[in-house]
């Protein structure tokens, strides 16, 4: 029998440590490990590993830079802000596309929208091709309830760096909605199951116009979604897809039927759950006596970018469990799931997710529950769209489909939003929900 041997490669941090230790007076040991730090998600220690770095290097503004990038990251935007707004201002770096692109990342942290878009423009100046910066431009517009011009800069989210382009070939519907009689309209969705829930919205739209509407989109979905109204078709990515005379990417329909504040199309609901597995679990839950149901979904996906920010933990809900009358169901899928086993005593939760095999099985519980309580993740969507009271529990800087300073959604009439006064408070959020649950 023949061995490999691989040589054990040794860990980056602390690499980084020993050539620190070794020339400590060295700026680039210390900026290796910051870095090192930084690509680990260490965000507070990689800064102050890069303000130790910039000490014995005061000249490059670079260090100063990411200095600002780290400090905010860590939650630290107050203070990172003026270190990025004099980076910008530096001789050799007032010229950097992503010096500008960083200082609006974080004025975004500290809801500075108009001097957030600023900086973004200044990179697209620079850089007019630069996806990046248009996109978060249009992410800000959006947050800031200025939908066309953020519809038009969301379209940049094709040309993002390592995105995969829609395998959609043939002509692109430019809105025109004269043009949809009689034609073949086809519909491919993107990013996150939650997206497509929300953006599905428009199918009777386009179908009531004359469309006949096909859409692609993720197979978890597709049992739920073959109910929406003038829905023609739905098939899964990789299937054989029939003659169609116009395409169209579902998150660019807000911008192709030219949505704003004022004409969202709210009506809900838009989701339909199966009636015989709506039965079976409204008689399951009956039996569990006559309090209010509530469910409960505190994680998205653990690879979501926003994951830290957006996610619970399960034992952040044990102060609910003081307020009577209610019946809490575990909603949560995943591997945010497990946390029952060590935190479920303090919330008594009946978890029936085994039994919960796609969309369509969950809707159909979520369906006949009273309450719904969900960190900004599909299952917002789902008991949205399904037109059941959901509360939606966000973090401070919430993303864009939220909005500001509002506790309702113009997406949602059935949704009451629940926000963070200060990143990572959830037990504010949690007062704030006993109150309204008492």
């Amino acid at each position: 029998m023949n061995f490999t041997y691989a040589p054990l490669m040794p860990d980056p941090i602390e690499a980084a440590r020993r050539a620190v230790a070794f020339n400590p007076k060295d700026p680039q040991a210390r900026a290796n490990l910051a870095n090192a730090l930084y690509s680990a998600g260490r965000f507070a220690e990689a800064a102050d590993a890069f303000a130790e770095a910039s000490k014995l290097a005061p000249q490059d503004p670079m260090l100063r830079g990411n200095l600002g990038i780290s400090l905010a990251k860590s939650g630290r935007a107050a203070e990172a802000a003026p270190i990025l707004h004099e980076v910008a201002q530096h001789p050799q770096a007032s010229h950097v596309p992503e010096v500008f692109y960083n200082l609006g990342n974080c004025l975004r942290l500290l809801f500075r929208l108009e001097e957030a878009v600023a900086a973004y423009t200044r990179a697209i100046d620079l850089r007019p091709d630069y996806a990046d910066g248009h996109w978060n431009r249009g992410l800000v517009l959006l947050l800031d309830g200025k939908f066309p011009d953020g519809w038009d800069e969301f379209e940049w989210r094709h040309w993002l760096p390592g995105r995969k382009p829609l395998p959609l070939i043939g002509p692109a519907w430019t809105g025109d909605v004269s043009r949809l009689p009689g034609k073949i309209l086809l519909l491919a969705a993107e990013q996150g199951f939650g997206d497509t829930m929300q953006f599905v919205r428009y199918v009777p739209q386009l179908a009531d116009a004359g469309a006949t509407v096909i859409l692609v989109c993720q197979k978890e979905l597709q049992t739920l979604l073959r109910g929406t109204k003038g829905l023609s078709k739905i098939l899964a990515p990789g299937d054989a897809i029939p003659r169609f005379d116009m395409h169209a990417a579902l998150m660019s329909l807000p911008r192709l039927m030219k949505t704003d504040l004022s004409n969202i199309p709210a009506a809900t609901p838009y989701i339909f759950p199966d009636e015989s597995k709506r039965t079976a679990w409204r008689d399951r839950l009956a039996a569990l006596g006559p309090t209010r149901k509530v469910g409960i979904a505190w994680a998205g996906r653990p690879t979501h970018q926003n994951d830290a920010n957006r996610s619970m933990k399960l034992a952040d809900f044990a102060p609910l469990a003081a307020v009577p009358g209610i019946t809490w169901l575990s909603l949560q899928k995943g591997p945010a799931a497990e946390q029952i086993k060590s935190s479920g005593r303090a919330l008594p939760l009946h978890d029936w997710t085994p039994e919960l095999n796609d969309f369509a099985d969950t809707a159909a519980l979520v369906a006949e529950l009273d309450l719904i309580l969900t960190v900004d993740t599909a299952m917002s969507h789902l008991a949205g769209g399904l037109g059941k009271p959901v509360w939606t529990l966000l973090p401070t800087v919430p993303d864009w489909r939220w909005l500001l300073a509002r506790d309702d959604s113009p997406w949602y009439p059935t949704m009451r939003l629940f926000r963070q006064p200060t990143p990572g408070d959830w037990k504010s959020v949690m007062e704030m929900v006993g109150r309204a649950l008492a």
